[in-house]
């Protein structure tokens, strides 16, 4: 696919990212970075869109989907199957420390409609596997920027208020602070945090909330498909292990 980055409405917009070369145009520096970035991420084995080329304001990247049209987005995934909850939450936090730890770089501007759920198998009416795709990067900023905690901290609030818009994360504002920890810790400090424990409890309070109240966009019951994500956790629960293992790497 071809994403093209446009010109600005307003001065203030172009004030947001001031170009290395002053005689380049906003929108050419924005697809440079996103080009350069996802081909970092790429390299790393990071989710996101394979980067193919990108020339002035275009950027060439690999269509995220599964033949038949493009990956429905986080949202749209999410309120169509409520079952894979978890499953699209623990992933999102990995890639937050992915993007952080590995690849050096903090998105700052993530958001549930810049995240793709891709390699999705559908049988039966309900999903099945499924993997989430970072897009959106061309505002990212390296690490050691002096935004980039504060940024950080933005984008673990965004992730985590999608996930709780029903109000059924306990201490969420606790679950802030520890995925935060989780993100930024050093493999030493990992070792010491109970990160994974506690967000298994978290999920298994919040399984059965959903169960109870329904996580439809617009509010609806859908009490029969979240049942069915309570089932899918306790079976989940026999491969707590890989879990564990997957989140501390």
């Amino acid at each position: 696919c071809i994403k093209k980055f446009r010109k600005p409405h307003n001065s203030k917009a172009a004030e947001d990212l001031p170009p290395e070369d002053p005689d380049l145009p906003r929108e050419f520096r924005l697809a440079q970075l996103e080009f350069e970035h996802i081909k970092r991420l790429s390299k790393l084995g990071i989710a996101c869109p394979q980067p193919i080329d990108q020339k002035e304001c275009l950027v060439l990247m690999e269509m995220i989907g599964d033949g038949d049209g493009p990956a429905p987005t986080l949202r749209e995934a999410l309120t169509a199957f409520p079952e894979i909850w978890g499953d699209t939450l623990r992933q999102c936090i990995r890639l937050l420390r992915d993007l952080y730890m590995r690849a050096g770089l903090v998105h700052g501007n993530i958001s549930e409609k810049k995240l793709l759920f891709g390699r999705r198998k559908e049988m039966n009416c309900r999903m099945w596997g499924g993997t989430i795709y970072l897009t959106g990067l061309a505002k990212a900023v390296e690490k050691d920027d002096p935004q980039a905690e504060q940024l950080l901290a933005h984008d673990v609030n965004t992730i985590l208020s999608f996930f709780n818009r029903t109000g059924s994360i306990p201490n969420f504002k606790e679950l802030k602070e520890k995925t935060f920890e989780y993100v930024t810790a050093t493999t030493e400090e990992l070792e010491n945090l109970d990160f994974v424990e506690y967000l298994e409890s978290q999920l298994c309070s919040v399984c059965l909330k959903t169960a109870e109240y329904g996580f439809a966009e617009n509010g609806q019951n859908i009490s029969m498909k979240s049942a069915f994500a309570v089932f899918l956790f306790l079976i989940g629960r026999v491969w707590v292990g890989w879990t564990n293992a997957q989140l501390r790497l």
